[in-house]
């Protein structure tokens, strides 16, 4: 019986040769035509979404000129000149008066010199209070200034 089966095997060996090649070549054929098509859909991926990219860089790029359009417009206005020249040069339309303010307090300028050191100075500077709670509210409630105290206590 096993001579039999080795002889089946031997007599038809050229055809299971034949056959397996065939079937290798339709494998790699078919793992061909996968991998072919799984790059090309990466590929389109890749490229749709560069696509989309500069599509959105485009809105953005005509939102800028659009807006540089209406800015350039407003600049050539009666209106925007009117208003730069008051700002820029101190000029004043017919019936306008150009007030000139003081320089500003003592306490005014100890305060900006406070804010330009550094804000938390002035933070440290207003959290500490030697007042009672109550009588803070009895200077507020009845009107007493608190900035004509502080001159006092500066003298």
């Amino acid at each position: 019986m096993i001579n039999q089966t080795w002889g089946f095997l031997n007599k038809h060996q050229d055809k299971i040769n034949i056959y397996t090649l065939g079937y290798i070549v339709i494998i790699i054929f078919f793992f061909y035509t996968v991998w072919g098509s799984i790059s090309a859909m990466q590929r389109n991926y890749l490229m749709q979404r560069q696509l989309t990219e500069k599509e959105l860089q485009l809105k953005l790029v005509k939102l800028q000129v659009e807006n540089l359009e209406l800015e350039k417009a407003y600049y050539q206005t009666d209106e925007y000149k009117d208003l730069s020249a008051r700002t820029n040069m101190g000029l004043a339309t017919n019936g306008e008066s150009v007030l000139i303010l003081p320089p500003n307090s003592e306490m005014a300028s100890k305060i900006e010199d406070k804010i330009s050191i550094s804000p938390n100075v002035l933070l440290q500077d207003t959290a500490k209070v030697d007042e009672s709670n109550f009588s803070q509210w009895k200077k507020f409630l009845f009107g007493e200034n608190p900035l004509k105290d502080e001159k006092n206590k500066d003298k």
